[in-house]
């Protein structure tokens, strides 16, 4: 990836990736990242084994970067899938595959058709599963095998277990897929940081779990999630665009439970809607003006849009 991208422009999408993904999604060690960047420059004979967690990072970021270079941003997408179509391959796979792969899973989300997502987000999960991510002792572990993991290797692995696990449920809903379950998983929710809102995307994909098509909701637990979902105040405009498409989410699956939505409950939807659309136009305007790509930014106003129509309408909505 070194002919690719100099060192300097790899940091400056690295601090890109910082503010507009790493806030939300931290599942990467920072320390680490940076150690092995630094050497993959410093030293010509450095291996390539991390390229595609680098490769990932920055393609990944060249979509928030306002100097976006579509040039770039292909290669650096192709470095990282030629590595990662070997690493899905391997009896064990590493710690850093499994990053790799959910850079992956975030990217195609972003950038791609659903089912690309989709699939992305089902090989990130065996990945999981074959490097023993899933469960929270490390005596199964095939990452750890040589030796006891440390309190922040330990917190590192809830992470990723449970970012990977929230993307490729809510994919699936999104888009009535099926989802990858994984049997004995028993990793413990990750603490809670300050700076940090991962942990608040993780409580909020706790509630969705209503979701799930193989578990029928009641319409009372569908208005309960609904509210809790939309009660929360989030500042952050990444988690204020997730928030929103999971009460249009909730929503669709409650109309489609019931005709009898109270009229409150749809103020409520509306008024995040309305904070959603704040917040994709801010975040597009700061990080890619003119730019046209496949996130929340773009598919928001449109669903927030079909809200607004039918919040005129009063032949469904049950008036308190």
């Amino acid at each position: 990836m070194t002919w690719i991208i100099t060192r300097d422009e790899w940091h400056s999408l690295f601090d890109v990736y910082l503010r507009e993904m790493h806030c939300l999604y931290g599942f990467l060690d920072t320390e680490t990242v940076l150690s092995k960047a630094s050497r993959r420059w410093q030293d010509p004979h450095a291996t390539n084994a991390y390229d595609h967690v680098l490769c990932g990072i920055a393609a990944l970021a060249t979509l928030f970067s306002p100097e976006r270079t579509d040039n770039c941003e292909g290669l650096l997408v192709n470095c990282a899938k030629e590595i990662l179509e070997s690493t899905s391959l391997l009896r064990d796979p590493t710690v850093h595959d499994a990053e790799a792969w959910l850079l992956r899973t975030l990217y195609l989300q972003c950038n791609s058709p659903p089912h690309a997502a989709w699939m992305a987000s089902c090989t990130t999960m065996h990945i999981i599963e074959a490097a023993g991510l899933h469960r929270e002792s490390a005596g199964v572990s095939l990452v750890y095998s040589d030796a006891e993991p440390s309190e922040h290797d330990v917190e590192r692995r809830r992470r990723l277990f449970w970012v990977a696990k929230l993307l490729k449920s809510w994919i699936s809903f999104e888009y009535g897929r099926s989802r990858v379950s994984l049997q004995g998983a028993s990793c413990q929710l990750p603490t809670p940081v300050s700076g940090d809102f991962t942990t608040d995307l993780i409580d909020m994909f706790r509630l969705s779990e209503v979701l799930d098509p193989s578990k029928p909701s009641e319409p009372s637990e569908l208005e309960n999630c609904l509210m809790q979902v939309a009660g929360f105040q989030f500042t952050l405009n990444p988690l204020v665009l997730s928030q929103s498409n999971l009460c249009f989410t909730l929503y669709r699956r409650l109309r489609l439970a019931t005709t009898n939505v109270k009229s409150k409950l749809l103020e409520q939807v509306i008024a995040v809607g309305r904070k959603g659309l704040e917040a994709s136009i801010e975040r597009h305007e700061a990080t890619c003006p003119g730019g046209t790509y496949r996130t929340s930014l773009s598919n928001l106003p449109a669903s927030f849009w079909q809200w607004i129509r039918k919040s005129h309408s009063h032949t469904f909505v049950k008036r308190d």
